[in-house]
Protein backbone atom coordinates (compact mmCIF):
# COMPACT_ATOMS: atom_id res chain seq x y z
CA UNK A 1 0.00 0.00 0.00
CA UNK A 2 1.66 2.94 -0.85
CA UNK A 3 0.70 6.57 0.93
CA UNK A 4 1.69 9.59 0.75
CA UNK A 5 1.34 12.23 3.84
CA UNK A 6 1.56 15.92 3.78
CA UNK A 7 3.44 17.79 6.58
CA UNK A 8 4.28 20.72 8.39
CA UNK A 9 7.21 21.39 10.26
CA UNK A 10 9.51 24.02 12.23
CA UNK A 11 13.38 23.06 10.88
CA UNK A 12 15.11 25.13 13.81
CA UNK A 13 16.37 22.43 15.59
CA UNK A 14 17.18 19.94 12.66
CA UNK A 15 19.71 19.26 10.12
CA UNK A 16 17.17 19.46 7.72
CA UNK A 17 14.77 16.48 5.97
CA UNK A 18 17.35 14.15 4.98
CA UNK A 19 18.72 11.85 7.58
CA UNK A 20 22.37 12.26 8.56
CA UNK A 21 25.05 11.23 10.88
CA UNK A 22 25.69 14.87 12.34
CA UNK A 23 22.59 15.69 13.81
CA UNK A 24 18.81 14.97 14.29
CA UNK A 25 16.59 14.99 10.77
CA UNK A 26 12.75 15.44 9.77
CA UNK A 27 13.23 12.41 8.15
CA UNK A 28 14.38 10.51 10.96
CA UNK A 29 11.36 11.76 13.14
CA UNK A 30 9.50 10.80 10.56
CA UNK A 31 10.51 7.26 10.01
CA UNK A 32 10.17 6.71 13.93
CA UNK A 33 6.88 8.06 14.28
CA UNK A 34 5.62 5.51 11.16
CA UNK A 35 7.77 2.45 12.65
CA UNK A 36 5.57 3.32 16.32
CA UNK A 37 2.16 3.38 14.95
CA UNK A 38 2.41 0.34 12.00
CA UNK A 39 5.08 -1.88 13.46
CA UNK A 40 7.31 -1.49 10.19
CA UNK A 41 11.09 -0.27 8.96
CA UNK A 42 10.55 1.98 5.82
CA UNK A 43 12.34 4.29 4.15
CA UNK A 44 10.34 7.70 3.45
CA UNK A 45 11.02 9.95 -0.02
CA UNK A 46 10.60 13.38 0.10
CA UNK A 47 9.17 16.05 -2.31
CA UNK A 48 12.39 17.81 -1.96
CA UNK A 49 15.28 17.76 0.71
CA UNK A 50 15.40 21.02 2.84
CA UNK A 51 18.18 22.07 4.29
CA UNK A 52 18.73 23.05 8.21
CA UNK A 53 16.60 25.86 9.59
CA UNK A 54 14.26 25.45 6.65
CA UNK A 55 10.55 25.36 7.30
CA UNK A 56 7.91 23.31 5.59
CA UNK A 57 4.12 23.99 5.07
CA UNK A 58 3.27 21.48 2.37
CA UNK A 59 6.13 18.87 2.37
CA UNK A 60 5.19 15.58 0.98
CA UNK A 61 5.94 11.81 1.80
CA UNK A 62 5.87 8.88 0.33
CA UNK A 63 6.21 5.60 0.96
CA UNK A 64 4.99 2.16 1.17
CA UNK A 65 3.32 -0.64 3.56
CA UNK A 66 3.00 -4.33 3.35
CA UNK A 67 0.46 -4.53 6.20
CA UNK A 68 -3.08 -3.13 5.51
CA UNK A 69 -3.76 -0.68 7.75
CA UNK A 70 -6.73 1.89 7.96
CA UNK A 71 -5.67 5.73 6.73
CA UNK A 72 -8.10 7.28 8.57
CA UNK A 73 -5.97 6.85 11.77
CA UNK A 74 -2.69 7.99 9.82
CA UNK A 75 -2.92 11.57 10.86
CA UNK A 76 -3.51 11.35 14.13
CA UNK A 77 -1.64 8.11 15.01
CA UNK A 78 1.52 9.72 13.49
CA UNK A 79 1.02 12.90 15.63
CA UNK A 80 0.87 11.16 18.76
CA UNK A 81 3.85 9.77 18.29
CA UNK A 82 5.60 13.11 16.99
CA UNK A 83 6.92 16.35 18.28
CA UNK A 84 5.44 19.63 18.50
CA UNK A 85 7.60 20.96 15.90
CA UNK A 86 6.62 18.43 12.98
CA UNK A 87 2.73 17.55 12.64
CA UNK A 88 1.14 15.66 9.73
CA UNK A 89 -1.67 17.70 8.00
CA UNK A 90 -3.45 14.95 5.77
CA UNK A 91 -3.12 11.56 4.58
CA UNK A 92 -3.51 10.05 0.86
CA UNK A 93 -3.68 6.72 -0.82
CA UNK A 94 -1.37 6.35 -4.02
CA UNK A 95 -0.81 4.20 -6.80
CA UNK A 96 2.08 1.90 -6.40
CA UNK A 97 4.12 3.69 -9.22
CA UNK A 98 3.81 7.34 -6.79
CA UNK A 99 7.08 8.81 -6.07
CA UNK A 100 6.87 12.29 -3.45
CA UNK A 101 9.78 13.86 -5.61
CA UNK A 102 9.64 11.94 -9.02
CA UNK A 103 5.67 12.74 -9.57
CA UNK A 104 6.11 16.29 -8.68
CA UNK A 105 5.60 18.34 -11.72
CA UNK A 106 5.93 22.29 -10.10
CA UNK A 107 6.53 23.49 -6.18
CA UNK A 108 5.94 26.54 -4.41
CA UNK A 109 8.74 27.94 -1.84
CA UNK A 110 7.85 31.24 0.15
CA UNK A 111 10.66 33.39 1.52
CA UNK A 112 9.96 35.33 4.29
CA UNK A 113 11.48 39.19 5.26
CA UNK A 114 10.14 41.58 7.73
CA UNK A 115 11.24 45.35 7.69
CA UNK A 116 12.48 47.09 11.45
CA UNK A 117 15.67 47.98 12.57
CA UNK A 118 15.74 45.75 15.69
CA UNK A 119 15.69 42.21 15.33
CA UNK A 120 11.83 40.75 16.25
CA UNK A 121 11.93 38.14 19.27
CA UNK A 122 8.75 36.65 17.83
CA UNK A 123 10.30 36.40 14.45
CA UNK A 124 12.94 34.84 15.42
CA UNK A 125 13.99 31.83 13.03
CA UNK A 126 11.19 32.62 11.09
CA UNK A 127 11.98 35.53 9.08
CA UNK A 128 14.46 37.75 7.08
CA UNK A 129 15.71 41.01 8.91
CA UNK A 130 15.82 44.28 7.12
CA UNK A 131 15.99 47.70 7.73
CA UNK A 132 13.91 48.90 4.25
CA UNK A 133 12.52 47.56 1.12
CA UNK A 134 11.00 49.02 -1.40
CA UNK A 135 7.83 47.09 -2.90
CA UNK A 136 7.75 48.68 -6.03
CA UNK A 137 11.17 48.23 -7.07
CA UNK A 138 11.08 44.72 -5.95
CA UNK A 139 7.98 44.08 -8.53
CA UNK A 140 9.75 45.94 -11.14
CA UNK A 141 12.72 43.86 -10.71
CA UNK A 142 11.02 40.08 -10.23
CA UNK A 143 10.26 40.01 -14.01
CA UNK A 144 13.75 39.26 -15.27
CA UNK A 145 13.43 35.60 -13.64
CA UNK A 146 9.84 34.92 -14.79
CA UNK A 147 9.92 32.21 -17.62
CA UNK A 148 12.81 29.49 -18.40
CA UNK A 149 16.29 30.16 -17.94
CA UNK A 150 19.57 28.56 -17.19
CA UNK A 151 20.09 28.86 -12.87
CA UNK A 152 23.39 27.64 -12.88
CA UNK A 153 24.87 30.57 -11.34
CA UNK A 154 22.46 30.21 -8.70
CA UNK A 155 23.04 26.48 -8.03
CA UNK A 156 25.72 25.34 -5.33
CA UNK A 157 28.14 22.72 -5.18
CA UNK A 158 26.39 19.43 -3.56
CA UNK A 159 23.18 19.51 -4.93
CA UNK A 160 23.42 17.03 -7.39
CA UNK A 161 21.15 18.51 -10.05
CA UNK A 162 21.83 16.88 -13.83
CA UNK A 163 20.87 19.76 -15.74
CA UNK A 164 20.28 23.64 -14.10
CA UNK A 165 17.81 24.57 -16.63
CA UNK A 166 14.24 25.36 -14.58
CA UNK A 167 11.61 27.16 -16.41
CA UNK A 168 10.34 29.40 -13.15
CA UNK A 169 5.99 30.10 -13.47
CA UNK A 170 5.51 32.74 -10.81
CA UNK A 171 7.46 34.94 -8.37
CA UNK A 172 4.77 36.93 -6.41
CA UNK A 173 5.43 39.09 -3.49
CA UNK A 174 3.09 39.88 -0.77
CA UNK A 175 3.16 42.56 1.95
CA UNK A 176 1.09 41.79 5.64
CA UNK A 177 1.36 43.09 9.21
CA UNK A 178 2.16 40.26 11.93
CA UNK A 179 2.47 42.49 15.35
CA UNK A 180 2.80 45.40 14.50
CA UNK A 181 6.14 43.99 11.76
CA UNK A 182 5.74 44.87 8.31
CA UNK A 183 6.28 41.40 6.45
CA UNK A 184 6.81 40.54 2.78
CA UNK A 185 6.28 37.43 1.79
CA UNK A 186 8.28 36.35 -1.84
CA UNK A 187 6.86 33.43 -3.11
CA UNK A 188 8.25 31.98 -5.72
CA UNK A 189 6.68 29.16 -8.49
CA UNK A 190 8.42 26.26 -10.34
CA UNK A 191 9.06 23.12 -12.25
CA UNK A 192 12.17 22.41 -10.24
CA UNK A 193 14.33 24.02 -7.51
CA UNK A 194 18.35 23.63 -7.26
CA UNK A 195 20.31 23.81 -4.34
CA UNK A 196 20.09 27.13 -2.60
CA UNK A 197 18.24 28.53 -5.80
CA UNK A 198 15.47 29.91 -3.94
CA UNK A 199 17.63 31.67 -1.33
CA UNK A 200 20.29 33.32 -3.53
CA UNK A 201 17.45 34.28 -5.98
CA UNK A 202 15.78 36.05 -3.05
CA UNK A 203 19.44 37.69 -2.39
CA UNK A 204 19.51 39.08 -5.77
CA UNK A 205 16.37 40.36 -6.01
CA UNK A 206 16.89 42.76 -2.53
CA UNK A 207 19.80 44.06 -4.66
CA UNK A 208 16.92 45.51 -6.69
CA UNK A 209 18.89 45.68 -9.91
CA UNK A 210 17.89 45.08 -13.32
CA UNK A 211 20.77 45.06 -15.22
CA UNK A 212 22.70 42.79 -12.23
CA UNK A 213 19.81 39.72 -12.73
CA UNK A 214 20.18 39.67 -16.45
CA UNK A 215 24.15 39.20 -16.67
CA UNK A 216 23.31 36.33 -14.14
CA UNK A 217 20.77 34.70 -15.96
CA UNK A 218 22.39 35.51 -19.70
CA UNK A 219 26.44 36.68 -19.66
CA UNK A 220 29.05 34.63 -18.12
CA UNK A 221 29.15 35.21 -14.93
CA UNK A 222 30.25 33.33 -11.38
CA UNK A 223 28.02 31.79 -8.91
CA UNK A 224 26.21 33.92 -7.56
CA UNK A 225 27.34 35.01 -3.73
CA UNK A 226 24.19 37.44 -2.60
CA UNK A 227 22.28 34.00 -0.43
CA UNK A 228 20.00 34.96 2.62
CA UNK A 229 19.51 32.68 5.29
CA UNK A 230 17.55 29.47 5.00
CA UNK A 231 15.34 30.23 8.30
CA UNK A 232 13.70 32.71 6.29
CA UNK A 233 12.30 29.55 3.65
CA UNK A 234 9.11 27.45 3.61
CA UNK A 235 8.40 24.58 1.43
CA UNK A 236 4.95 26.00 0.96
CA UNK A 237 3.40 23.40 -2.01
CA UNK A 238 4.10 20.95 -4.13
CA UNK A 239 2.03 20.48 -7.05
CA UNK A 240 1.39 17.02 -8.85
CA UNK A 241 -0.59 15.93 -12.48
CA UNK A 242 -3.69 15.35 -10.03
CA UNK A 243 -3.76 18.71 -8.31
CA UNK A 244 -1.88 20.62 -11.18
Amino acid sequence: MMLAIKISYDGTNYCGWQSQKNGLSIQERIEEAIFNLIGERIQTIASGRTDAGVHALGQVVSFKVTKDFDINKIVKGLNFYLPEDIKVIEVFLENDDFNARFSAVKKTYSYMIYEAKIDSPLLKNRALRVDNVDIKSLIQVKKQFIGEHDFVRYNSSGGGAKTTTRKIYDLEIFEDEYFGQRIIKIEITANGFLYNMVRKIVGVLLKRDKDFIKSTLKEPFETVKEIVPPYGLYLKEVFYAKNN
